[in-house]
């Protein structure tokens, strides 16, 4: 799967990834969009891997959100649409 682009997980569920780098410089991490194995309906999974940051200020906590740019907000809105258009 190319970055930002459609594939599947190895239980084949559709999967897309995109690494990004923060504005304080920390490690890249991946934000994820996964389609849920939930039978009874249509649901994601939608988030970054968490992980250990450090502010220049030298503080240092859990990240569990992301502070997005246009273009990841633009790369998102893509594949929630594409998403959208597949299950309704």
């Amino acid at each position: 799967m190319s970055d930002g682009e459609w594939g599947k997980t190895e239980r084949g569920f559709s999967l897309a990834e995109l690494p990004f780098s923060d504005y304080e410089g920390n490690e890249p991490r991946t934000l994820q969009v996964q389609q849920s194995s939930l039978a009874t309906e249509a649901k994601l999974w939608v988030g970054p891997e968490s992980t250990l940051v450090t502010t220049p200020m030298g503080q240092s906590y859990v990240a569990e959100r992301m502070h997005l740019g246009v273009e990841e907000v633009r790369w998102l809105r893509d594949r929630l649409s594409e998403w959208l258009e597949e299950v309704e």
